[in-house]
C-alpha cells in the first residue's frame, strides 16, 4: 500500500481536518446561514480520479483518502489506465471505491493521478495545506435564510445530503 511514512501521515492530517470539519456550521447575524464542506453535485455525475501510467499508490493516495473517507465516496470512480501497477487497482479497490476500465461519458470532475501532477504545486509530494487540498475536490459552500434567527431553516436544511460527513465504517 502507501510506502512512504511522509503520504501516510499526510493523508492521516487529511483524515482529520475532514473529521473536524464535515457538518454544517450554523451562522447568526442579520441572516440564518449554514456553511461548510459539501459533497459534489447529488446529480449523478462522479469525480473519476484517472491513474495514469508510472503512478504510484503514493500518488493516488491522498486523492483517494478524501473521498474513500467521506460520503463523497458514492460520487467518485477509479479509472486505472491499462498497464499500470495492479497494485493501484487494489488499493482503489480495498477502499470500497468502484474501479473503472472506462470513465462514464458525463463526469463532474475529472483528477489526474500521477506524478507529474506536482507542476502546480498541489501535487502530493508538495504537500500543500490540507484545507486547500481538500478544497480541490470538494465544494465549500454555505445557504442562507432571509431572516436572522431563522432556527426552523437552521433545522430543516441542516439534515440537507449535500453537507459532506465521514463515512461510516462498514
Amino acid at each position: 500500500m502507501i510506502t512512504s511514512p511522509t503520504v501516510l501521515g499526510y493523508c492521516s492530517e487529511i483524515v482529520s481536518y475532514l473529521s473536524s470539519s464535515v457538518g454544517p456550521k450554523p451562522g447568526y447575524g442579520a441572516r440564518t446561514a449554514l456553511w461548510g464542506l459539501q459533497r459534489p453535485p447529488l446529480d449523478g455525475r462522479v469525480t473519476v480520479l484517472r491513474v495514469g501510467k508510472g503512478a504510484t499508490v503514493d500518488d493516488l493516495a491522498a486523492k483517494l483518502v478524501v473521498f474513500a473517507s467521506t460520503n463523497a465516496s458514492e460520487q467518485a470512480v477509479v479509472q486505472v489506465e491499462e498497464g499500470s501497477d495492479p497494485s493501484l487497482r487494489n488499493a482503489a479497490a480495498s477502499t470500497g471505491l468502484e474501479v473503472v476500465s472506462e470513465a462514464p461519458e458525463d463526469c463532474y470532475n475529472v483528477v489526474m493521478v500521477g506524478p507529474e501532477d506536482d507542476v502546480e504545486g498541489y501535487g502530493i509530494r508538495n504537500f500543500p495545506m490540507v484545507g486547500q487540498f481538500s478544497s480541490l475536490y470538494l465544494g465549500v459552500g454555505h445557504i442562507k435564510s432571509t431572516m436572522g434567527g431563522d432556527e426552523e431553516f437552521v433545522k430543516r436544511f441542516e439534515k440537507s445530503k449535500k453537507w459532506l460527513e465521514m463515512r461510516k465504517a462498514a
